[in-house]
């Protein structure tokens, strides 16, 4: 049972995700939706897939993970994964999706030790990309964010 937790938390997180996207326009919510169904789907498999272990082996979850090579997920590791999902969500809903990504990019890439530039140079590349690829070439919206919502409303005041 431990081992579907995270999978089922992570479904349930996609679900809502998935639900609350379809209130944006239809090209606002196109990239976040090609993003979830997969990984609704992945996520249904894994759980498909550790329920039918669980059954087959007859063993508790935690037991089965040591027996197949795996080692247990420590809580710790459980809620360090929360907190990175909680925190990337919060600064994509904050400072847009580009900025999150980006961001999230650059501070996991410090917090294992990266060198300063792949951890600068990559979120700049894929800064660039996602922004010419779906700004510029599909001409789709990107979620800027409540901050830049507030900025671009502000400019327009000015």
């Amino acid at each position: 049972m431990p081992r579907l937790v995270l999978p089922g938390l992570l479904l349930a997180l996609f679900v809502v995700l998935f639900a609350m996207s379809w209130r944006y326009p239809f090209e606002a919510r196109l990239f976040p939706q090609i993003v979830l169904v997969p990984g609704i789907i992945l996520l249904l498999w894994e759980i498909g897939r550790t329920i039918l272990r669980m059954a087959n082996a007859k063993q508790p979850a935690v037991a089965l993970a040591k027996a197949s090579g795996g080692e247990a997920i420590p809580a710790r590791k459980v809620v360090e994964m929360a907190a990175w999902l909680a925190g990337f969500i919060l600064v994509m809903y904050l400072f847009g999706l580009l900025i999150g990504i980006a961001l999230f990019i650059f501070l996991y890439a410090k917090l294992n030790h990266a060198r300063w530039l792949p951890s600068l140079l990559i979120p700049a590349v894929v800064l660039v990309f996602f922004y010419g690829f779906f700004a510029v070439f599909m001409k789709l919206y990107i979620y800027s964010g409540v901050l830049g919502e507030l900025l671009a409303s502000w400019s327009e005041i000015s």
